[in-house]
């Protein structure tokens, strides 16, 4: 179970550690695959000095405790073999102070990084205000010296270089980058490291954290569009996880949930829109299902956090809304995502609590059948994957979303077949009853629903039944 061990600052020294690596992975590949998995998306993986990874200490090389290049290689190449794909976590806004270009703790010798040698070559890629004690850090953190991203050295070494970082890792099987914290990156930082990953591989990702509209938001005083096809390919989808958040726990009802996805779909390109991470759970919030059972851990000391656990009714509660965000997110566009072990059930307050091991052998079997079940109809429906999308709120307490491919198309012009598919939540614990009309549904006559049930309209219209606290996705026939 990871614990707390706080710094001067308050910061978790993250310094515990419970194996797993890259060749674990590997071998995990079936059950990744059975999942329905197609991209695996890992925190970073390398050299650094805490747990989570996020100080890297050397760009160059895999931590030895995940294991080396040519395991991060085999683990690539048979994934891809499974029609899977690996995307690595770029860190490049800051570095660790016990990296090889900071050198604060004198790991790596006297004479080597900017804390230790004011000639050092990483010397311009910091700012300090005073040498050596006194530099800017990430939002105050001793521990991660910010660096100088559009310092000429530093962009050849990242970008630039035939082997520079991004370029070396994406040459040994990567298929892209997610870039961390992707406000805090300069706009030419950007532009010009998706111009160096697209020069290795034209169909490698680039995907930014970015928690709010990327199509117009404000950061650090300027304002900034990822959506031009120029920086980003597209971003965590947090708008979405959020919005699900507040209509589940009752802070919003279906209506205004549904003008906000709205706006959202409207303000995205459709290569953009499509190709949003929708996120769930992450390694840096508490699990979703304390979220959703309304019992994050927040209000409890955090040195309590460790051994909280949800009764069995919030577990009960949280698990069926869970499940209906689930099928929520697998029936808008984008690409679901999944964090390690919420499809085994698994709960946690906020970091570092949220990533305790995998439950191996003892996994909620229900939770598991479900997230199984939604990765198998997504991927049998592919108007689920490139239909257009309507979203729906026929009342406060159900949500809904509608996608069709009409005249053989999809959202993307592309030959498709005619389809349509119709997924409603029902938040509230009592049965609601939602009237569609054929016209909603591309003019069906039927719908068949994923759990096997023939709905046939009546005078034009379907009488749909939605249970409390379950949902339904049908299909047009």
């Amino acid at each position: 179970m990871p614990f707390l061990n706080i710094s001067e600052n308050g910061d978790n020294f993250a310094n515990d550690f419970f194996g797993g690596n890259l060749e674990g992975v590997r071998q995990k590949l079936p059950y990744l695959k059975r999942l329905g998995v197609s991209v695996l998306y890992f925190n970073p993986i390398f050299c650094a000095r805490t747990n989570h990874k996020y100080d890297t200490s050397d760009y160059r090389r895999i931590d030895p405790m995940f294991g080396d290049e040519q395991a991060l290689v085999r683990l690539c190449e048979d994934a891809k073999k499974l029609g899977m794909h690996v995307m690595l976590d770029g860190v490049f806004s800051h570095v660790g102070d016990d990296s090889l270009y900071f050198n604060r703790r004198g790991t790596h010798g006297e004479h080597v990084g900017a804390y230790r040698d004011p000639h050092s070559p990483y010397f311009k890629w910091f700012t300090f205000r005073h040498w050596p004690d006194d530099y800017e850090c990430w939002w105050g953190f001793k521990t991660l010296p910010n660096v100088n991203e559009m310092d000429e050295d530093y962009r050849r070494f990242i970008l630039e270089d035939e082997d520079s970082v991004v370029r070396h890792w994406v040459k040994k099987g990567a298929s892209g980058w997610r870039l961390d914290v992707a406000d805090e990156l300069p706009m030419p930082f950007l532009r010009e490291l998706r111009k160096q990953v697209k020069d290795v591989s034209p169909n490698a990702a680039v995907l930014g954290e970015v928690w709010e509209d990327a199509s117009h938001k404000v950061a650090y005083g300027q304002m900034r569009s990822y959506v031009l096809g120029d920086t980003l390919d597209s971003v965590m989808n947090y708008p979405l996880r959020d919005a699900l958040i507040a209509f589940l726990t009752g802070q919003k009802d279906a209506s205004a949930v549904a003008r906000e996805l709205s706006s959202l779909a409207q303000n995205y390109p459709k290569p953009f829109l499509y190709a949003l991470m929708n996120l769930m759970g992450s390694h840096d919030r508490p699990r979703i299902l304390n979220v959703l059972a309304g019992n994050d851990g927040s209000d409890i000391p955090r040195d309590q956090r460790a051994h909280h656990r949800l009764s069995p009714e919030e577990r009960m509660i949280g698990a069926l809304r869970e499940q209906l965000m689930l099928r929520f997110i697998f029936s808008v566009p984008g690409m679901p995502c999944i964090y390690y072990g919420d499809e085994a059930g698994m709960e946690g307050c906020a970091d570092p609590f949220c990533r305790r091991t995998y439950p191996w052998g003892h996994e909620d079997a229900q939770m598991l059948a479900r997230y199984q079940a939604m990765t198998a109809m997504r991927n049998a429906h592919p108007v689920l994957r490139t239909g257009e999308c309507v979203y729906l709120a026929p009342c406060a307490d159900v949500l809904g979303v509608i996608r069709k491919n009409e005249s053989g198309r999809d959202a993307f012009g592309s030959q498709a077949e005619n389809a349509c598919a119709v997924t409603l939540i029902n938040r509230s614990a009592k049965e609601v009853v939602v009237y569609l009309t054929a016209e909603d549904v591309c003019g069906a006559k039927t719908l068949v629903t994923d759990d096997g049930q023939t709905l046939s309209a009546r005078g034009g219209a379907f009488s749909v039944k939605v249970k409390g606290l379950q949902g339904m996705t049908g299909f047009a026939e």
